[in-house]
């Protein structure tokens, strides 16, 4: 479980960063309905700023991370928890307790700054913690205990809830800090509590945030509720709100952590099947090289030639030998050396001889390859060229006489260069012995340097045997590389591949940093975003479409009362707009006004589509609800210049001054979607066909209003749910339903 919670640590930065700024969201909506109270702006540019800087947190883990990036995330967070430390010092003394003065702040910057100069970022990391968020969230958890005292019933309980989060959150930011070179940050830290408890710190702060932001949410939601004065309906909200929003989120959050976990696993397999691919490519062209150079081996070894020249013959037997080691090495793909060594190591005839770097006379009895043949095995060796200081692979064959004994060794040396040239191609590629020593890499940093801890006798032995030259043994990792593993190298993540090349232990290892699978996850995390946010933007759209609704409820009731014999004659008493004589009043006022001053008029016409279906399905009074609740929501984002009237049954009509078609238009395409958006109690979704015309010079009242309904016609023509704009010739629409 630890292991596999070790590799969510994305999701887990999204998901705490996400909490985080939902409680930031909460505490603005507080903040309209209690701007006397608490500093709320404060712990809501905590909130946000947190949550931000946990995000950046995910992309330093998803893409890599900087210097310059590891310096903004500090600054960031250190200005967050001084947001949380002035929430708590403004809060204490707002409830009339004690708090020093702004002047704290200089000796804790201070400190941050005096860690970045003795122990860099992460020790100033470790400060800020101990400076800012520990004191900040338990100050604030105070705060919010404080609070509670003057409250009841489930506020009080909401209260007590969010100071519990905020003390616990400030003592495990606080408390358990990121590692540093001094105490305590040196014994507890995150890795002391991963390996002690198998969780990461950050899953356990990201539950904690989850928890604050649903309880500062709860108690916002309780003093909105308590403003609406309509005890019912809210109390129906509440739970309405609660259980929809609440397991939608969280659905879309497991949802999205089952897509980022999809995408990260294909691309964890096309990783492992790239670098499986890779190191079949790295042995097969490994194995036409030595296969190349045993089989020549073999061949020359094999040649009557040599014989004479081992057998003590003269100058002319040497030359047959020289020429047979030349055709070898052609045979051999003319690279490398092909030399004959007598009984005692002494190379008697070269491919190179006359070079600068000629074998001949030399003594190579040392090399294993050697000792091997000439006890009467074929035998391999990968070494640095004693001579030429150059990699190779020696493919050595006993040469023996008529009579079966041996006389002499056949060599072949490959150079494995353009092998290690081809590993240049790739990220982290080694050809390595059995020890773990780099003979090949893509890196040439990287040569003759051990991969894994090595005994002191057997350093002491390859030091000896000068395969290697002069080897590096400061290993570059804590043990031996498994094929399919995941190790750390060189700070980072890699998937390890490794393949035997069929030498005795001798192997290729491919390591790839998943930046594929970084990067794939991070696709899933930021769909999973999108959605949250859209759920959690369209939450806060309807509640607040429902609290306009019970506003204007409690508006339309005051106006009707105080107005009652005033509105008999002009509005409709079911819906309580204008009705149609008074429209056609301000329509003609409004004509007059605009051929006068020349300004621009607009008229949009509206009606219910399949509204029969409603009355026959749900009855009258339902589908006279539907009317009543359509004009409610068309009010409220109409201007207050603009003229809302029932032009008859389901028909209605939107008169708007100093607006012209394009923008009128925009202003149907608006409602068109806000009424698709809305949800009446029995009938469900409704939706409205309009259309829209603007006032031309020499219109009639019967012109325009024809004109606009021309454009609905068509709008319903072409499938209803749509907002139609009249234009002469020809006709042009614009459909979204």
């Amino acid at each position: 479980m630890a292991e596999f919670l070790g590799t969510q640590l994305d999701y887990i930065f999204f998901f705490y960063g996400l909490a985080f700024i939902l409680l930031g969201a909460a505490c603005f909506t507080i903040q309209d309905h209690d701007p006397a109270g608490l500093p709320w702006r404060l712990l809501a540019a905590f909130g946000i700023a947190h949550g931000v800087n946990e995000w950046l947190q995910l992309l330093a883990l998803s893409i890599g991370d900087a210097p310059a990036f590891a310096l903004l995330r500090l600054i960031l967070m250190a200005a967050s928890y001084v947001l949380l430390l002035e929430f708590a010092r403004l809060g204490a003394i707002r409830l009339g307790g004690k708090a020093p003065g702004r002047w704290i702040y200089g000796l804790l910057v201070l400190l941050i700054a005096l860690g970045v100069v003795m122990g860099g970022l992460d020790a100033a990391n470790a400060v800020a913690r101990y400076a800012l968020g520990l004191p900040g969230g338990v100050g604030a958890g105070l705060v919010f205990a404080r609070l509670s005292r003057g409250l009841s019933g489930s506020k009080r309980r909401w209260v007590i809830s969010m100071g519990a989060g905020l003390a616990l959150y400030g003592i495990s930011t606080g408390v358990i800090v990121p590692a540093a070179p001094f105490w305590p940050a040196s014994v507890l830290n995150h890795d002391a509590f991963f390996r002690a408890t198998g969780m990461p710190i950050q899953l356990l702060r990201g539950l904690l945030a989850c928890w604050m932001a649903f309880s500062l949410w709860a108690f916002g939601q309780q003093k909105i509720l308590l403003a609406m004065a309509s005890p019912v309906y809210a109390g129906k909200l509440y739970k309405r709100s609660i259980w929809t929003f609440v397991p939608l989120l969280v659905g879309i959050l497991g949802l999205g952590w089952g897509l980022t976990e999809y995408l990260g696993r294909m691309s964890q397999q096309e990783i492992q099947s790239g670098v499986r691919e890779r190191l079949g490519l790295l042995v097969s062209r490994l194995r036409i090289v030595t296969t190349t150079a045993d089989n020549v081996a073999k061949s020359m070894a094999e040649s009557p030639w040599v014989l004479p020249v081992l057998s003590g013959g003269g100058e002319h037997t040497r030359d047959e030998a020289n020429t047979v080691a030349d055709l070898s090495m052609g045979a051999a793909g003319g690279d490398g050396i092909a030399y004959l060594m007598d009984g005692s190591g002494t190379v008697l005839a070269s491919s190179n001889r006359g070079k600068s770097d000629s074998l001949m006379g030399k003594n190579y009895s040392f090399r294993p390859y050697f000792r091997e043949a000439i006890a009467g095995k074929a035998a391999y060796y990968y070494a640095l060229g004693v001579t030429t200081s150059e990699r190779g692979y020696y493919a050595s064959h006993p040469v023996r006489d008529k009579a079966g004994r041996i006389a002499g060794v056949a060599v072949i040396k490959k150079p494995l260069d353009p092998i290690g040239s081809d590993l240049r191609g790739i990220e982290h590629a080694f050809l390595i012995a059995p020890q773990g020593v780099v003979f090949l890499a893509s890196d040439p940093d990287m040569l003759f340097k051990t991969l894994w801890p090595l005994p002191a006798e057997t350093q002491l032995t390859l030091t000896r045997s000068r395969q290697f030259g002069n080897l590096r043994y400061a290993p570059l990792l804590e043990q031996e590389i498994v094929d399919g593993a995941w190790i750390v190298f060189q700070g980072e993540r890699h998937y390890a591949g490794r393949r035997d090349s069929g030498h005795d232990g001798w192997s290729f290892v491919v390591l790839k940093i998943p930046r594929a699978i970084a990067a794939s996850r991070l696709f899933g995390i930021t769909i999973t975003l999108l959605f949250a946010l859209l759920t959690v933007i369209y939450f806060m759209r309807m509640e607040r479409m429902r609290h306009d609704k019970i506003v204007l409820e409690q508006q339309l009731e005051l106006e009707e009362r105080a107005r009652k014999l005033d509105l008999q004659a002009s509005t409709d008493p079911l819906t309580g707009i204008f009705n149609r004589l008074k429209f056609n009043q301000e329509l003609a006022a409004e004509m007059a006004r605009s051929a006068r001053y020349k300004i621009p008029l607009a008229l949009v016409m509206y009606d219910i589509d399949h509204f029969k279906a409603v009355n026959d399905t749900h009855g009258h009074h339902a589908g006279d609800r539907v009317l009543t609740g359509l004009c409610r929501i068309v009010a409220c984002h109409l201007r207050q210049t603009d003229v809302l009237a029932r032009w008859g049954g389901e028909e209605f009509m939107i008169l708007s001054p100093n607006c012209d078609a394009r923008q009128a238009f925009e202003l149907a395409e608006k409602l068109r979607r806000l009424i698709a958006e809305f949800v009446f109690d029995e009938v469900g979704a409704v939706t409205c066909s309009f259309g829209v015309a603007q006032f031309q010079e020499g219109d009639t009242a019967e012109t325009l209003t024809s004109r606009a309904d021309a454009a609905m016609y068509a709008a319903k023509q072409n499938g209803r749910n749509q907002a139609v704009r009249y234009e002469p010739a020809p006709a042009q629409s614009t459909a979204t339903g």
